[in-house]
């Protein structure tokens, strides 16, 4: 019987890596991007949660920061900026409101 116990005991130990959560950016243009991400992310996330829960905030970042990555080559050099992130992710966060507020409008009653 104690030798059953102790083998379940070493059967359920599970081994923990450690993976490093910098960006691997490969091409000049991702290292730009990378670049300007890590400085914003943080305060992008704040602000969203001034507004969002926890996971709703970290989405619209993320939502945000892949439209700009997709556009990056086109994006003149004076919208490569913090604020520019900030200001894309408060934009989309009004926009992700407005359409609540029309789908909420919009809901009918089924009685």
């Amino acid at each position: 019987m104690r030798q059953a116990g102790t083998k379940k005991a070493r059967s359920s130990q599970r081994q923990v890596a450690i993976v490093s959560r910098d960006l691997t950016a490969t091409s000049l243009v991702e290292q730009d991007f990378a670049r300007l991400y890590e400085r914003a992310c943080p305060e992008a996330v704040a602000h969203a949660r001034t507004f969002l829960s926890h996971d709703e905030a970290w989405d619209v970042v993320q939502r945000t920061a892949l439209e700009l990555f997709e556009r990056w080559d086109q994006m003149p050099l004076e919208h490569k900026t913090v604020a520019y992130f900030l200001r894309a992710v408060h934009r989309d966060i009004l926009d992700d409101k407005r359409v609540e507020e029309r789908y909420e409008g919009s809901h009918l009653s089924l009685e």
